[in-house]
Formats: C-alpha cells, sequence, structure tokens
C-alpha cells in the first residue's frame, strides 16, 4: 500500500529516505511488541507503551517483532535514527533524550492494524537544533486540574517540547502546597505534593523537563493578601494594606521568607534545572508610597524603586544561583542597575517594551524569544494561527500593541547562540477552550524551534498537521 501524502512528522526530521520516485511511502506492518535491553531506559517504555495505548488502542508487549532499541554511541546524544527494517521497526539512540524524542515520531506515524501496527517504510535521522523548546500554561488565573495538567505533557512530548514552563502563582491564587506558609496555597485551587510527584515522574518519563514559576515581586496579590504580616506594603494611616499584587521589599525578614519558599519549590521539583521567578509588571509606584521600602532603601543605599527592584531580583536570582539552579526571568527589569544581576540568569524577551531583545543581548544575557506577536495564546486578544508562527522565527520579535517598538518594524537580530530558544505562551483559558489553540499552534512552535530555518512549505505542513491530529486530539481528550 502507498500513500500520496508528505511524511506526517511534526517537527519535520533532518533526513527522510524510503519515499519512491513518485514521493510515496510503502508500509510495513509489525507485532505490537517492544524489545530493550538498558534498564534505564525502561521507564520511558514504559510511558510510550501506556502513550500508544491511548492514542492507538494498542496494547504492546515485550517482545520481538515490533519496536527494538538499540543503544548506538555512534548516534550522538539527543539525536535518533528510525529504520523500518524487515523484521523490526529499529530505533538507534545513545541517550534518553534520543529516545523519547524517537517514541514521538513513532506516536505520531503508526496506525493500528488489527493486534499489529502499521507504519511507513522509510528511513530517518534527526536532531533539535535548539535545546529550549517551551511551552508556559497558566494555572494560576484558571484552576487546571491535575489530569489536565498531564495532557500539557502529553502535548509537549508528541510535539517534541522538551520544557513546561508552569504559571503556579499569581494574583489569583497560589497553587502550590506549602510547609513553609500553610496557609499560602488557595483554598480549592492547589495541588498536593503527591501530584506534584507524579507530575515530576510523568514529565520526565517522556523526556519534557518542567520549569515551576514562582513569581516575585509582582503578580502576588494571592501571597500577599494570605500574609500580609509577610508580604504588604505600609503607605497610609491605618498601616498595613493587604490588597497590592507587589511584595514589599522592605518587610523585615521578608528575603528570608522568600528564600525558604524558593528552597520548598526546589524541593518540589527535585530534577528541575531552572526555577522561573517571574520578575515582570512590577508595579513599583507601591514601593515608591511604602515606608517599609523606604526604610529599606536608605539603609542600602538604594536611590529609587527602580535600584531597589535591580536589588530585589538580585537577591533572590542569587538564591536560586545558591541552590544549584538556573534561575529564569520574564524581560522586566530595567537597563538601569542591571549591572548587579547575575549574567547566568535566562531572560524571556517577550513584550519588547520593557527592555528589548538587541539589548539585553549587548548587556550579555541570554535570553528566549517568547515574542507575543505570534507566540501568545490570549483570550481577548489578536490569535495568530500556526501559519503565522511558520513565518516567525527566533531571531524575531513583533508585537501587535501599537505602543510597542516591534509592532511597525519587528526586532531582527542576527543569529547568536545567546538566543537559546523558542517558547509559546497561554494565558487565562480554561482547558476546553484553550486546549485547540495549544494543539495546532504548538506544532508551529515545534517545527520552528527544532530546525532554526524553515526546511517545510506550509502547505506540507498543513498537510501533515491534518494527520497527526487526530492522534493528540485522543491523548489530550477526556479530561
Amino acid at each position: 500500500m502507498e500513500q500520496r501524502i508528505a511524511l506526517p512528522v511534526i517537527p519535520t526530521p533532518k533526513k527522510v529516505t524510503g519515499a519512491t520516485e513518485q514521493g510515496m511511502f510503502k508500509n510495513k506492518e509489525y507485532f505490537a511488541r517492544i524489545d530493550w535491553d538498558k534498564k534505564s531506559w525502561e521507564r520511558h517504555v514504559k510511558a510510550f507503551m501506556e502513550d500508544a495505548f491511548r492514542a492507538h488502542d494498542l496494547q504492546f508487549e515485550k517482545g520481538t517483532g515490533g519496536v527494538r532499541i538499540i543503544e548506538d554511541l555512534s548516534v550522538a546524544a539527543g539525536h535518533y535514527r528510525m529504520h523500518a527494517e524487515e523484521k523490526d521497526l529499529e530505533l538507534r539512540v545513545s541517550s534518553a533524550e534520543g529516545l523519547t524524542s524517537a517514541f514521538s515520531t513513532v506516536l505520531q506515524l503508526m496506525r493500528k492494524a488489527g493486534k499489529k501496527f502499521r507504519i511507513q517504510e522509510v528511513y530517518l535521522e534527526d536532531f533539535a537544533e535548539t535545546d529550549y523548546r517551551c511551552f508556559m500554561i497558566d494555572l494560576a488565573r484558571q484552576w487546571h486540574t491535575f489530569d489536565q495538567v498531564l495532557r500539557f505533557v502529553d502535548v509537549c512530548h508528541f510535539y517534541k517540547i522538551n520544557k513546561l514552563q508552569l504559571h503556579f502563582i499569581d494574583d489569583q491564587s497560589y497553587t502550590l502546597p506549602s510547609d513553609v506558609l500553610p496557609d499560602l496555597p488557595t483554598e480549592g485551587r492547589h495541588y498536593t505534593k503527591a501530584q506534584i510527584a507524579k507530575l515530576n515522574a510523568y514529565a520526565a518519563d517522556r523526556g519534557v523537563t518542567l520549569i515551576p514559576e514562582f513569581e516575585v515581586p509582582g503578580h502576588s496579590r494571592a501571597s500577599v493578601k494570605a500574609y500580609g504580616e509577610q508580604f504588604s506594603n505600609i503607605y497610609d494611616p491605618e498601616g498595613i494594606v493587604g490588597e497590592d499584587n507587589i511584595i514589599c521589599a522592605g518587610r523585615p525578614g521578608v528575603f528570608e521568607v522568600i528564600d525558604r519558599l524558593i528552597g520548598e519549590v526546589c524541593e518540589m521539583f527535585p530534577d528541575s534545572p531552572y526555577i522561573h521567578l517571574g520578575g515582570d509588571e512590577a508595579n513599583r509606584a507601591i514601593w515608591d508610597r511604602c515606608e517599609l521600602c523606604a526604610e529599606y532603601m536608605k539603609k542600602n543605599g538604594l536611590a529609587n524603586s527602580a535600584e531597589l527592584y535591580s536589588h530585589f531580583m538580585e537577591r533572590v536570582t542569587n538564591m536560586v544561583i545558591n541552590r544549584g539552579r538556573q534561575p529564569v526571568v520574564w524581560e522586566g527589569f530595567p537597563k538601569d542597575g542591571d549591572k548587579q544581576i547575575s549574567r547566568d540568569i535566562i531572560v524571556i524577551a517577550w513584550e519588547s517594551m520593557y527592555r528589548y531583545a538587541p539589548e539585553l543581548i549587548e548587556s550579555g544575557f541570554r535570553i528566549v524569544n517568547c515574542s507575543w506577536q505570534p507566540n501568545y495564546i490570549v483570550p481577548s486578544k489578536p490569535a495568530w494561527d500556526y501559519r503565522n508562527i511558520l513565518e516567525w522565527n527566533i531571531y524575531n520579535w513583533q508585537h501587535w500593541y501599537p505602543g510597542s517598538p516591534a509592532h511597525l518594524n519587528p526586532f531582527n537580530i542576527q543569529p547568536t547562540e545567546r538566543v537559546l530558544g523558542g517558547m509559546m505562551c497561554c494565558w487565562g483559558w480554561n482547558y476546553q477552550s484553550e486546549i485547540e489553540y495549544v494543539r495546532s499552534n504548538l506544532s508551529a512552535l515545534a517545527e520552528r524551534t527544532w530546525s532554526i530555518w524553515r526546511i517545510c512549505e506550509t502547505d506540507e505542513f498543513a498537510t501533515k498537521l491534518i494527520e497527526v491530529l487526530p492522534v493528540i486530539e485522543r491523548l489530550t481528550e477526556g479530561v
């Protein structure tokens, strides 16, 4: 049997052979069996078996005549080779990263054929050109059930998006558990430690690195409301004002409490090399009025709230660095005063308002391209689809907002290793409203971050997307 379609793999593999002169692929059938030798691969194999059952109703078992995994040290770490041979579908890898990428390709290509599976008779070699391929989901504005969070791990794995940022904290809720401040988690809108542990394992099994986001100093109304005596600013005769959305930087002991909370997050996510600290849209005008912040600035020789902000970010990012983790922040801190902020941090360049990507590069920071246009999925704002994302690249920043310099004249910078990759964000939606956008748009982000320069025409990509969408729909339905 032959098919007249492009090989339906997203992102597009680097090397594909096996098509006939007419550009068609014959199909082969294998038993729903899988064979492997390396003990450390077992967790990834079991995850693949679970996903194959959910996506294709295929019940895999250990055995030969199906998928065969071979450790091949000639294959670079993160790379994989797939060859549909006579007796087995052979996967050659040298690392867990390569194996989970190979599994996502198999999930996309395979189709059930009775008790067997059918797949194209193909040889392919593949690898990612960027290491930072990230999706962010907002869990604080709109509550998501734990099973819904797991489905976003599935989407990331399916499209070889290797990082999932979890926006746990914002004005609306604090969704992490806490022993340091037991009343901090928002009632009815937080996860348990057991769930976090299960999430860690589920993501690791599928090659997805979790990035927990601990939001300071802004977007913190939920924290301030729960613990005004720890976090609120003082700026009127009545004393404590508990509804601000920025943590007071001048309260005695506030940095010690934040340090303990960051330590708690690190403990909950022991395998996460990154800790995101937020840092954007901080309402510094509150600090300008706060008595405690005024005292702190005077004591520490800080001239204004802008300097206090840089000082704050220096202290909290160092808390992460001192724990052996990589701090990540949103574009948000001012240029004046950034000399004291470690260049070890990663900056997510998203708005092209607070800091511009070329300026951040010039200042010595490593950055990730999260250009709002076209990589944001936000209610009541301009919506872009996968076609728009295919026209974007990691060295390009755009914005729909007329007040941004990137609106009429998008930033385009020269290729540099300081741009680590790309990112997509989904803000403020519930699962049922967002998942259709995510399944489609994230495919294009995967395409544009797996390979830095385009290798797939839009029409060809659209054809492939039609083929793979039913598979990811089955993996993400019913929650």
